[in-house]
């Protein structure tokens, strides 16, 4: 334990360097001072908006996908990895590097330094697997002056041959930040190496096709924040870069994830819930009651109403800690699903909808001049999108058939939507 703010950053530079997480960042008249680019992480990384922009610490919804357990560390890192580019809209956050992002700008800088990497490793691995790796001081060399993504990577052939030859490298760039970059895609699923050299991951080589995909999708110009000198611009990046869109992110497949790799990536558990779990009945108090209110009040008023015959524990009142827990596991209990609630009720109301919301079944209702829509929000990844899709698929049917029975006995006239 330490107290006060100059023994937290003693603490955390010792920690830093010692497990080689960060370079030391010697500081003139300090020394090592890697705690200066520990508190730029999450923002750099894209898992939170800056301060200098939100005045309040504010997840994006990679970050808020990261702690509710829907990715885990190192997926996450892969994903940010990949897409990360130069020009980077966080060194526009901060006004002392705002110089520095226009000259990149006015350069034609545009580039995303782990897909340089990933392409020339996997041309080295496709020309002879035993040259499958790249030092600090080859990618100084080779990779550092390309600066635009349309670019091709240098040619396996050339650097096995003057591998072999010696060839004197010059070392263009800083090295400490090759380093780095190394140090942080060994954190991925992607890379592996030695130290001071980098080389692909088995996953890697195993999952070809996948990693084939995700190189292709970030060479492509869609797949790039287009950086403008402006302050709207800033917001965006943290918007681009901090999404969950699927065509950009790596996770593994369920046969690739291990009780070993599960218990390192995923420290509070991993979130593969849907809202129907088991023999459970949907929803922290879920009994075939109606939205909104429960279809037991109407039936006790005498109303000839046909409803499924239930079974005895529909009955059965729900014991506090037994639904605590169920809600806790069901999926709107996480903070990126109810972003994605809060963001759409926002929308809906802005172009003048009731809305309203269920916790216990429907995400969303929504009303505008006698037509009503169910909205089921599901977060979805590309190990569970099957899945996914067909439970909230069903649920929307489900919703449709108790919601029509409840507008017939009311006397209600709405048209129909699900979304």
């Amino acid at each position: 334990m330490v107290s006060g703010q100059e023994d937290v950053r003693e603490a955390v530079n010792r920690f830093l360097a010692d497990n080689e997480i960060l370079t030391q960042n010697v500081r003139a008249g300090r020394g090592p001072d890697a705690w200066r680019d520990y508190q730029q992480v999450l923002a750099e990384l894209g898992l939170m908006y800056s301060t200098l922009l939100v005045p309040y610490v504010t997840l994006t919804p990679i970050g808020e996908a990261l702690l509710d357990g829907l990715v885990g560390y190192s997926e996450a890192l892969t994903t940010q990895a990949l897409r990360y580019q130069y020009p980077n809209g966080f060194k526009n956050a901060r006004l002392e590097d705002a110089e520095t992002l226009g000259l990149q700008i006015r350069g034609g800088v545009l580039i995303k330094p782990a897909i340089l990497i990933i392409r020339t490793l996997l041309g080295l691995f496709d020309t002879d697997p035993g040259e499958a790796f790249l030092t600090a001081s080859e990618i100084q060399h080779y990779l550092v002056p390309i600066i635009d993504y349309r670019s091709e990577a240098p040619r396996a052939t050339r650097i096995i041959r003057e591998r072999g030859r010696g060839v004197h490298l010059v070392e263009h760039g800083v090295r400490r930040n090759v380093l780095e970059w190394i140090r942080f895609l060994k954190c991925t699923d992607l890379f592996a190496g030695n130290r001071g050299d980098i080389r692909l991951a088995d996953i890697a080589i195993s999952d070809r096709g996948r990693v084939d995909n995700l190189v292709d999708y970030h060479s492509s110009a869609e797949s790039f924040w287009v950086p403008a000198e402006d302050d709207a611009s800033r917001i965006r990046w943290f918007d681009h870069f901090g999404s969950v869109a699927m065509v950009s992110q790596w996770t593994r497949q369920e046969q690739e994830i291990d009780t070993e790799y599960e218990t390192r990536n995923y420290p509070r558990g991993r979130d593969e819930v849907t809202e129907v779990l088991g023999g459970e009945p949907e929803g922290p108090l879920a009994r075939y009651d109606r939205i909104g209110a429960r279809l037991r009040d109407l039936t006790a008023a005498g109303d000839p109403l046909d409803v499924p015959e239930r079974r005895l524990r529909d009955f059965l009142p729900p014991d506090l800690v037994r639904v605590e827990a169920q809600y806790a596991r069901s999926e709107k209990a996480r903070t990126l699903h109810a972003r994605m609630v809060r963001e759409l009720a926002s929308a809906f109301r802005q172009g003048g909808a009731d809305v309203v919301e269920d916790p216990n079944s429907v995400d969303l209702l929504v009303t505008n001049q006698q037509r009503e829509g169910i909205i089921e929000v599901k977060t979805v990844l590309p190990r569970n999108l099957r899945y996914r899709v067909r439970t909230g698929v069903g649920q929307l049917f489900e919703y449709q058939y108790r919601r029509k029975l409840e507008t017939r006995l009311l006397g209600a006239k709405v048209r129909w939507s699900t979304f």
